[in-house]
């Protein structure tokens, strides 16, 4: 159980830092297509 856990854990952490990854992706690319236009 307690690798169940930690593993879930990484997984949670993982997930977090794609979401936020892509949400500073789809940010930039919003931000320079309005400074671009």
């Amino acid at each position: 159980m307690r690798v169940q856990q930690t593993a879930e854990i990484a997984f949670n952490r993982v997930q977090q830092r794609c979401l936020s990854f892509s949400h500073l992706l789809i940010y930039n690319s919003k931000g320079g297509k309005k400074t671009h236009i």
